[in-house]
């Protein structure tokens, strides 16, 4: 279809979405943020990735609607990614029946160490919980809430997901907010929540202030660690206007261990939310703290076209790893090709990667990746060091 000289093309940012669409499958909260977001048209174009844009814009102009424009870089990106999932079409497939084993999994296992807790069944509770949030809680919101996109197996986990996400959670609306509008359009800069919100207790970036207690900070922020999880339902309720219902509910868990195994079952739930909260907390952080990323404090010129967004996406974030690790914890290891396609299901992501890099390559970006996950630690606390000295880490 040819387009029609005289319809004029839509800047990025002036995009405009229709205020209801009940039957989007993202689901209506995504339209809402989009409207709550400075970035409506980079939501829109990143979360239908996968979609030839090219020709529903052509279509759509013929109609007299506007629709943004993608860029050379992330039109190669789009096609990429169209490209991987007709190779690999069953990977949508292995990665619904792994949420479903999973969330079956972690109902069964926190049973059997409520009846008779261990220090195994701990770790194993803590595991499962983490790949929980990481397969299930992650990914699902990021799809709209149809995490299998069936209906009878969606309506029948959502009373278990529903219980999960905001008595153990972060509170989905407030996370929907932060994570969808700030930190997957504003990465590594002062409106990004995640990484950046750390300061001052982590020094993440050159710009930000150094304080005396930065010098110390490779080895005190993982001693910080173990209490991040646990403190989410108070979070909740104090900052991001959750329920007291709800922080009940996550105090009665704590009070049904007690009375069931005495101070040993508590000891066990701190063991558990230890385990947890380290290990979920370490896989967040080193995804966006890295020697060899941007940190840019504020969002680069011209961060409202899409290749420039792109730019920022790829440089402020980093991927480790491969196919195990994707497929075990949600894709947060390949957090590149996520914040690119937050809606493409994990278990793409290792597939995508070769494809992603040689697009970076042609357009001179940096694209930075690390073998496993211990490789990611280790540059995580060199950096911190290196931060929390008076001299520059860079030259």
């Amino acid at each position: 279809m040819v387009e029609p000289p005289d319809v004029p093309r839509c800047p990025l940012g002036q995009f405009q979405l229709p205020e209801k669409y009940v039957g989007h499958p993202g689901g209506q909260y995504h339209i809402s943020e989009a409207y709550a977001s400075d970035s409506a048209a980079i939501m829109f174009l990143s979360y239908h990735s996968a979609v030839d844009m090219k020709k529903v814009a052509a279509k759509a102009r013929v109609l007299g609607i506007d629709m943004p424009e993608c860029g050379s870089g992330f039109d190669d990106v789009c096609s990429a990614i169209r490209q991987v999932q007709a190779e690999h079409p069953r990977q949508r497939l292995v990665f619904s029946v792994w949420c479903f084993a999973v969330s079956v999994a972690l109902v069964v296992v926190t049973g059997l160490w409520i009846r008779r807790p261990t220090f195994g069944l701990a770790v194993a509770v803590g595991l499962a919980f983490e790949i929980y949030f990481f397969n299930v809680f992650h990914v699902r919101h990021h799809l709209g809430g149809r995490l299998f996109k069936h209906d009878l197996l969606d309506d029948m986990f959502d009373p278990l997901y529903t219980f999960l996400d905001y008595v153990y959670g972060y509170r989905p609306p407030a996370w929907h907010i932060n994570h969808h509008t700030r930190h997957h359009i504003h990465t590594n800069t002062d409106k990004d929540p995640d990484v950046p919100g750390s300061y001052p207790g982590m020094r993440a970036s050159e710009d930000q202030p150094l304080q005396w207690f930065h010098k110390y900070q490779t080895f005190y922020v993982p001693l910080a660690l173990p209490f991040v999880i646990p403190m989410l339902p108070f979070y909740n309720v104090l900052a991001s206007g959750g329920s007291i219902a709800a922080l009940m509910a996550w105090l009665g868990t704590w009070w049904a261990m007690f009375y069931l195994h005495g101070w040993y079952g508590i000891g066990q739930y701190c063991f558990m939310y230890g385990v947890a909260s380290v290990s979920i907390t370490y896989k967040f952080l080193v995804s966006h703290v890295h020697p060899a990323l941007g940190f840019a404090h504020s969002d680069p010129p011209g961060a409202q076209t899409m290749d420039v967004w792109m730019r920022q996406q790829i440089e402020e974030s980093m991927t480790w790893g491969g196919y195990v690790g994707s497929f075990l914890f949600g894709g947060i290891n390949t957090q590149i090709e996520h914040h690119i396609s937050p809606a493409l299901v994990p278990t793409f992501h290792p597939f995508l990667r070769p494809h992603l890099q040689r697009i970076c390559e042609k357009h001179g970006i940096n694209y930075t990746y690390e073998p496993t996950m211990m490789h990611a630690v280790w540059q995580f606390h060199k950096h911190l060091w290196a931060l929390g000295q008076r001299s520059s880490p860079r030259p």
